[in-house]
């Protein structure tokens, strides 16, 4: 069974749905390191209009390993080119398709 971590990178929630196959090692974990966001994110309005946003919540694997700023890395490391994408190919899901 694979699991994919990210085409991009993925944050937040889908991190800690990933952190029960990465803990268990009931899959293969496939694309880019995880982002290292736990989730929970406190969002504040600068004055010049934009926004500054961190994470208000710390998340740890059940093993104790933390991928808080760290992320989960992938057991198979595939990053999309910038070629891939203009050309509507997905490294990530052929690879598991393939395998």
């Amino acid at each position: 069974m694979y699991s994919i971590t990210s085409r991009l990178q993925t944050y937040s929630a889908s991190e800690n749905f990933i952190i029960n196959f990465f803990n268990t090692k009931r899959a293969t974990l496939i694309g880019t390191t995880t982002a290292g966001s736990t989730g929970q994110p406190a969002l504040f309005k600068l004055k010049t209009g934009g926004y500054f946003i961190i994470t208000a919540k710390k998340v740890e694997v059940p093993n104790g390993i933390g991928h808080h700023n760290l992320g989960i890395k992938s057991d198979v490391l595939i990053q999309e080119s910038l070629e891939d994408r203009k050309n509507g190919i997905d490294t990530v899901i052929d690879y598991a398709l393939e395998n």
